[in-house]
C-alpha cells in the first residue's frame, strides 16, 4: 500500500514538473525546435525538392504561429501546411497537395478558426479569404461581400471585430508597372462585410512598400527612412526614425520571437546581431503615441488624395476651354458691328455666366425632352432614373442627383404617391403639359 501511495506520488511530480517545463514552451515560445524545423523542411523537401527550402525563414512570429482553443499551430508563409506542434514533436493535419499561391499572406485566428487572407503566387496578386476546416482538414474559401480589395499583399491587423488591410501591393511581374493600392479596407469578421476607410496617419506612406514584421503585440512597418509600430491592444501607433535606432530595410531578418525582432548586422555594422525589442522601443516612445482612427468612405468611394485636385483641373480646363470659343465666337461678331462698338471692354464675368446658363439649359431641356419621349403619365422609381440619365449611379449618389435635378423644375411638374401594388414603394406622376410649357420657355 505504502510502495502505490509513493509510485502515485512520484507520478504526480512528473506531471507538475513536465506541465512547468513545457507548457511555457508549447503555448508561448515562437522557435522551432530543432527537431521540428528538420520535420518541417524535410516535409518541403519531399514534395519541391531538398534546394528549395535552404534559405527559408521559418521562425516568423505570427506570421507562422498561431495559438487556437490552447493549441499552437504552424502554417509556413506560401505554403498550406498546417502542423499542430506539441512540446518538441509535431503533427500534420492538412491533406494539401497545392501550394505557392499565397506568398505574403496575413494568418490569423478568430472565434476558433484559423484563416488566411490575400498573398502572391502564381504571377497573381489574389484577394482570397480561406479557412482552414479542422474536420475535413483541407483550405476552404470564405466568401465576402461589400468594396473588397482589388488585390490584398500588405499589412494587416485585427481590432475588436475588424480586420484593417492598408498599403496593398500588386506585382506587375515585370510585364507592366507594379501597383500600389491607395485606399484602405476593414473587414467585418462577423459579417464577412468589406468596407473602406481611411487615416491620415497612412498619408506619407502611401506610395511606399514596407518591410512588414508582425510580433505579439504589435505590427512593425519599415519604410526607407521611418518605421511605424502598432500596437494591437491599444489600436495607437508610433512613428520612430531608422537611423537613430541603425536598422532600416536593408538589415535581414532572422526570426522573430515574441515581441523580439533579430536582424543580421550589416558589413559596416561591427558586433552581433541587431536585437530590436518592440515592448521597449513601445515604452520609449509612448508619450508620441497616437490613436487610430478609421474613417468610413462616404458611399464607398475610393479615397484618393489626388483625386480633388485632378477633377478641379478638369472642370477649370473644360470651362477655359469653353470660355475660348465662346470668345471666338463673340470676337467675329463683333468684328461685324459698327467701329464704335470694336473697342467696348468685353465682361468676361458676364461671359462666363453666359456659356455656364447655356450648358444648364440644354442639360434640362434633355432631360425634359427624355420625359416626354416616355409619354407615360406616371413612372416608377426605375423609370424616373432612366428618365433622369442616372441609373448608372450608386443609391446614395441616385438620390442625391435626383433630388438637385427635381427642384429645378416647376412646381406641380411631379407628385409622388403610394404604389397600389406594393405600398413600400411610390409611383411618380408627371404633369406633362406643365413639361412642354418648360420646355417652350
Amino acid at each position: 500500500m505504502v510502495i502505490l501511495l509513493l509510485n502515485q506520488l512520484l507520478f504526480m511530480i512528473r506531471l507538475i514538473l513536465s506541465t512547468f517545463i513545457f507548457l511555457p514552451f508549447g503555448l508561448f515560445s515562437q522557435i522551432l525546435t530543432k527537431k521540428q524545423e528538420a520535420a518541417i523542411k524535410n516535409t518541403i523537401a519531399s514534395q519541391f525538392g531538398a534546394a528549395f527550402h535552404k534559405d527559408l525563414n521559418l521562425n516568423l512570429g505570427r506570421d507562422n504561429f498561431q495559438y487556437l482553443n490552447g493549441d499552437t499551430f504552424f502554417n509556413p508563409n506560401g505554403f498550406n501546411y498546417v502542423f499542430k506542434l506539441t512540446s518538441d514533436t509535431l503533427f500534420r493535419l492538412d491533406h494539401s497537395l497545392f501550394h505557392g499561391a499565397d506568398n505574403g499572406r496575413f494568418l490569423f485566428t478568430y472565434h476558433n478558426n484559423l484563416y488566411a487572407l490575400g498573398g502572391y503566387g502564381h504571377f497573381t496578386t489574389n484577394n482570397n479569404l480561406k479557412r482552414f476546416n479542422f474536420t475535413n482538414q483541407e483550405w476552404q474559401f470564405v466568401n465576402c461581400q461589400g468594396a473588397t480589395p482589388p488585390f490584398i499583399l500588405g499589412p494587416a491587423y485585427i481590432h475588436d471585430k475588424y480586420l484593417y488591410s492598408f498599403n496593398n501591393f500588386k506585382c506587375g511581374n515585370n510585364i507592366v508597372k507594379d501597383q500600389i493600392d491607395t485606399n484602405a479596407y476593414r473587414l467585418n469578421l462577423e459579417t464577412k462585410q468589406w468596407q473602406r476607410v481611411y487615416n491620415s496617419f497612412l498619408r506619407n506612406h502611401v506610395a511606399e512598400r514596407p518591410g512588414i514584421y508582425y510580433g505579439n503585440d504589435y505590427l512593425f512597418l519599415i519604410y526607407n527612412l521611418n518605421s511605424i509600430l502598432i500596437n494591437l491592444k491599444l489600436n495607437a501607433f508610433i512613428t520612430i526614425n531608422n537611423e537613430q535606432n541603425a536598422f532600416g530595410l536593408a538589415n535581414v531578418l532572422k526570426r522573430i520571437n515574441g515581441n523580439s525582432l533579430f536582424f543580421e548586422p550589416l558589413i559596416e555594422q561591427k558586433g552581433k546581431e541587431i536585437i530590436l525589442d518592440l515592448n521597449q522601443i513601445w515604452q520609449s516612445h509612448a508619450k508620441q503615441s497616437k490613436a487610430i482612427n478609421w474613417e468610413l468612405q462616404l458611399a464607398q468611394e475610393p479615397h484618393n488624395p489626388y483625386k480633388k485636385m485632378l477633377l478641379a483641373s478638369i472642370v477649370f480646363s473644360m470651362a477655359l476651354l469653353g470660355l475660348v470659343v465662346y470668345l471666338l465666337q463673340k470676337k467675329k461678331k463683333l468684328l461685324q458691328l459698327p467701329t464704335k462698338l470694336i473697342h467696348s471692354e468685353l465682361n468676361l464675368v458676364e461671359s462666363k455666366q453666359d456659356l455656364d446658363h447655356i450648358i444648364e439649359n440644354n442639360i434640362y431641356k434633355k432631360t425634359v425632352q427624355n420625359f416626354l419621349n416616355l409619354n407615360k403619365e406616371e413612372l416608377s422609381l426605375e423609370e424616373l432614373d432612366e428618365a433622369l440619365e442616372i441609373s448608372h449611379l450608386t443609391d446614395d449618389s441616385r438620390r442625391l442627383r435626383r433630388h438637385r435635378m427635381l427642384i429645378e423644375f416647376p412646381e406641380g411638374f411631379i407628385t409622388r404617391t403610394k404604389s397600389n401594388a406594393d405600398k413600400r414603394s411610390f409611383i411618380y406622376n408627371i404633369n406633362l403639359a406643365i413639361l412642354k410649357e418648360f420646355l417652350q420657355k
